[in-house]
């Protein structure tokens, strides 16, 4: 689209030239401005020249320059000592501010460096894993809601392998504790409205299953059932990593420690049968400690006690 041009832009003049009655101005078509009068020319000021009531205060400034040199003259001849003294405080001045100017305390516009709090890094929840309250004790997972801590819990019990099951039960112990914020058993019975022992052993099984039994190959099911396989596959799948994790420990408390939580996990999931069971006292026979199966099936926890107790 051609932009259209205005009177001014279409007129081809010199904006810079100065017209006078002298010149002969071409002015077109417009005849009937060919006799008209030429414009009256303002006389251009010389450079050097003040606007009017300027002359008086530029003579006085030359005058005071001028005096102010002779003086600075005469000063530098007469006394050149006094001159260097002062030569020599102007510079020390000079470099005193230029220190100043360049130290950063002397910035007045930078903002003061903030020590923000640092944030505290609380322990995220284990996908998948999910355990169950009773009686007025929530879920875990309502738990934690009010207590971020807890899921440290659960990440270690994720880090568990079969090697290091002897650390389980004071893990959960400790977990059980801080979940229903009691250590007394008899107030914690009071809050799930079951034994401690029962209630100890049903969480238990459920975050065993959950963690260091699936490295063996078994599936939760997340229903009663506990998991997907039948007892006696859970004992054939767990057999191997028993015995290579009670053959490293060096004393039979610490094989027993390992053995505890595994052996009550199958004991729970065979129910009292028979046939599981005596397959249970097979498996227990085959890791040689046939001899604390009657502690293993009935008293587990008295692993755990000291000699004093």
């Amino acid at each position: 689209m051609t932009e259209t041009k205005t009177f001014e832009d279409q007129f081809d003049h010199d904006p810079n030239a100065v017209y006078t009655d002298e010149e002969d101005i071409d002015l077109g078509p417009d005849d009937e401005l060919a006799d008209a009068p030429p414009k009256p020319v303002t006389p251009k000021r010389p450079d050097n020249q003040l606007p009017s009531g300027g002359g008086c205060l530029g003579g006085l400034f030359k005058i005071a320059l001028s005096l102010g040199l002779i003086a600075f003259c005469y000063f530098y001849i007469s006394a050149p000592e006094k001159f260097t003294t002062v030569q020599q405080k102007i510079t020390e001045l000079l470099a005193e501010r230029t220190e100043e100017l360049q130290s950063p305390s002397s910035v007045t516009d930078k903002p003061a460096a903030v020590d923000l709090p640092q944030a505290t890094s609380l322990p995220q929840a284990v996908p998948g894993i999910i355990l169950r309250g009773v009686g007025t004790l929530p879920d875990f997972s309502t738990a934690t809601k009010n207590n971020p801590s807890l899921n440290s819990y659960l990440i270690t019990a994720d880090q568990l392998n079969f090697k290091t099951l002897d650390t389980y039960h004071d893990l959960l112990t400790k977990m059980i504790t801080e979940w229903t914020g009691q250590t007394d058993p008899k107030k914690i019975e009071q809050i799930t409205g079951l034994p401690y022992k029962q209630f100890f052993n049903q969480i238990s099984v459920s975050l065993l299953s959950q963690t260091v039994l699936k490295q063996a190959g078994l599936t939760p099911s997340g229903t009663n059932k506990i998991i997907v396989q039948d007892p006696v596959q859970a004992m054939a799948s767990v057999y191997p990593h028993l015995k290579e994790a009670m053959a490293e420990k060096q004393t039979v408390r610490d094989q027993l420690k390992t053995l505890e939580p595994v052996s009550s996990f199958l004991v729970h999931i065979c129910r009292d049968g028979s046939e599981c069971l005596a397959s249970w006292d097979l498996l227990i026979d085959m890791l040689g400690a046939k001899q604390y199966a009657p502690i293993l099936e009935k008293t587990p926890e008295n692993i755990y006690r000291s000699a004093g107790e």
